[in-house]
């Protein structure tokens, strides 16, 4: 995540090693995933969707050529 301007930091929530990324615009976290038997748990295991918005297609092309250089998985760009 380096490529779009994130920092990456670590801490401890609840006993449990997390990941943080953040950027000047917004962040996220990593969490690790448990074995639970409900129907929802925030740390059960699954990231579906997951989306960046640039200013326009011209950030989007650069942005994705970055990620895949970078070794990062996405889908083909769709304007």
């Amino acid at each position: 995540m380096e490529v779009l301007g994130f920092r990456k930091r670590r801490s401890d929530i609840g006993g449990d090693p997390h990941l943080h990324y953040d950027n000047r615009q917004f962040g996220y976290s990593l969490k690790p995933e448990r074995e639970v038997a409900s129907d929802h748990d925030s740390y059960t295991r699954g990231l579906h969707h997951f989306c960046f918005r640039v200013a326009g297609e011209g950030a989007m092309d650069r942005a994705a050529r970055a990620l895949w250089k970078a070794g990062v998985e996405a889908t083909e760009l769709r304007y």
